[in-house]
């Protein structure tokens, strides 16, 4: 995952100033060529253009899941720009449980489109009676092709649970040597919907989910209690290759791949002026250098005016600070 520290804006740029980030100094949008500065936008000789030919799914900062349609920008609204690299969803029919493609083993009860999902459609399914494994549990085998047995996948799903005690088993069904998280249910807070992936609180790695070499099926998912009894809503299964979670991308009868994220900064015409510095006596300008450019880059120009300036550079690999005064 590439991680992009910068802060987007959307919708209003002055609200989302003023709401989400009163005491931060700049803030860039490169959707729409605009930076902030003291509460100021201002354009900026720089955007940015997204080349993913897939949808993607985002999540707010207030929890609201949004579909970014291919070609468009990945922003989280209150996160930033979320950039990722291909991603196959090999869990099949990730919201219907009732599919056969889930094995319900016992008396557990699975009832489908029981709740709001994070999504915002009815499509969480609740699960009513599950105990341990063998009895009442549910499980889905997959198959990962052309992938060595022991290289790493990583589940990820959406709980809400009913039930606030006990323990949630999410195991490979190729046996728990082979995968095995364990989720504290007491950690999780009732009525609320929250993704289970690895840096969630209330999980503890057992042993990481491999690919085994054992049949067709050589990977999956599977959810049983340690002990007792549980209910619990659900949504959203994602079982990929790798070693975290990425966002979640919807399947139903097979698996879907997300393309990766293809984002590229577009130079502008020239140099454009910050804000609060007008005229020829202490204005700042930023050259910004097409990608590629070898030998002497100029970072930026901190100038007075021609002939009295200062530039940072990048040489053969050093930051470099120069001034020049009179030409």
């Amino acid at each position: 995952m590439l991680g992009v520290g910068l802060c987007i804006g959307h919708q209003s740029v002055r609200d989302w100033w003023l709401l989400k980030h009163p005491g931060a100094i700049r803030a860039t949008d490169y959707k729409r060529g605009l930076y902030m500065s003291q509460g100021k936008a201002v354009s900026v000789d720089v955007v940015s253009t997204e080349a993913r030919n897939t949808p993607q799914i985002v999540t707010d900062a207030d929890g609201t899941m949004r579909e970014i349609s291919a070609l468009e920008l990945a922003i989280g609204s209150g996160v930033g720009l979320g950039a990722y690299g291909e991603a196959t969803n090999r869990a099949r029919f990730s919201q219907v449980l009732s599919n056969s493609a889930w094995i319900k083993r016992g008396t557990l009860s699975i009832t489908d489109n029981a709740l709001l999902a994070p999504d915002g459609t009815t499509t969480m399914t609740l699960i009513e009676n599950m105990t341990t494994s063998g009895l009442n549990d549910v499980y889905q085998d997959i198959h990962f092709a052309s992938i060595a047995a022991g290289s790493r996948t990583e589940p990820s799903f959406y709980i809400r649970p009913i039930t606030t005690t006990g323990t949630l088993n999410v195991v490979n069904p190729r046996g728990p040597q082979s995968g095995h998280w364990q989720v504290d249910l007491s950690l999780l807070t009732e009525g609320v919907t929250q993704r289970i992936t690895r840096d969630h609180s209330a999980v503890t790695i057992v042993a990481e989910f491999v690919v085994t070499s054992s049949g067709t099926n050589n990977c999956g998912v599977m959810l049983h209690l340690v002990s007792g009894t549980a209910d619990m809503y659900v949504w959203g299964f994602q079982l990929e290759a790798g070693e975290f979670s990425t966002p979640y991308i919807p399947t139903t009868t097979a698996a879907v791949t997300r393309d990766p994220s293809d984002t590229t900064v577009v130079q502008g015409a020239g140099p454009v002026a910050f804000p609060g510095h007008t005229g020829t006596k202490h204005t700042r300008r930023m050259d910004w250098n097409a990608n590629g450019v070898t030998g002497d880059r100029v970072l930026c120009t901190e100038s007075k005016d021609a002939s009295d300036y200062m530039q940072l550079h990048f040489v053969s690999g050093v930051v470099r600070l120069e001034s020049f005064v009179g030409g």
